[in-house]
């Protein structure tokens, strides 16, 4: 799936994907066939990888805010809000957002080396049980790496043999 914004303003924008099948191009418009909830935040919107679906991501307070899409014919959505404890909310403010892992956890990272001291983390969030793991990843010298950059699901090989 692909969003296309339309102009300057990112007022205007839409989702659209390729029907392998039907070998056609087939249209989500925001106006009719996305949920009003999340039509109104599209400057501060996070699309995923959702279980092997679209999935829309929105941290809003101390509340991570998801959508995914359910039927990509019909345009139906489901929407799911998790509440953030105080720790997990300064985690997610204060770190960039990475994406979903295969099993459905979100992840962050942090993305600069102001403040870091010989290490910067990698947190997964659990959706079911709505609990952090954090993961130090050691052997970074403060003035060797300026900003970091996290990826999700990165194979180098895919002959697994």
């Amino acid at each position: 799936m692909v969003l296309c914004t339309s102009g300057y303003s990112q007022c205007s924008w839409v989702i659209f994907y390729f029907d392998v099948r039907s070998e056609k191009f087939c249209l989500i418009n925001n106006d009719v066939d996305i949920p009003p909830g999340i039509a109104d935040h599209t400057n501060s919107l996070t699309l995923l990888n959702y279980k092997g679906k679209l999935g829309i991501m929105k941290l809003r307070e101390r509340e991570v805010v998801l959508w995914h899409l359910e039927d990509a014919t019909s345009h139906k959505w489901s929407k799911h809000i998790y509440v953030l404890n105080p720790l997990g909310e300064s985690i997610v403010t204060g770190n960039k957002f990475v994406g979903m892992t295969s099993t459905g956890e979100l992840v962050w990272s942090s993305y600069s080396s102001h403040g870091l001291s010989n290490h910067f983390h990698v947190f997964f969030y659990n959706l079911e049980r709505n609990t952090f793991t954090r993961v130090n990843i050691k052997g970074f010298r403060h003035h060797s790496v300026r900003r970091i950059h996290t990826f999700i699901d990165y194979v180098e090989n895919m002959k697994f043999m």
